[in-house]
């Protein structure tokens, strides 16, 4: 069992998408997006059926090690 459904999406090559996080505000479409044209396009994802960018799923992957390393200790090599 999976508790995190994540797939990139492309929906945003025929309609404009937001990331749906709390606060990001990122949204793109094929061509254009929301930050200044000095920054790079963010790739977006499914996240659980609810669509994310590149920025949030980082910052979140983070936040989880950050969790399991309280939690879990390391694996040994």
């Amino acid at each position: 069992m999976s508790l995190l459904f994540i797939k990139e999406s492309w929906v945003y090559m025929h309609m404009e998408m937001q990331c749906h996080t709390d606060g990001c505000g990122y949204w793109r479409t094929a061509d254009d997006h929301s930050m200044s044209p000095n920054t790079p396009f963010l790739r977006m994802f499914k996240v659980n059926g609810r669509y994310c960018c590149e920025g949030c799923l980082r910052d979140t992957y983070r936040d989880i090690q950050e969790e399991l390393e309280d939690v879990v200790p390391p694996m040994h090599q």
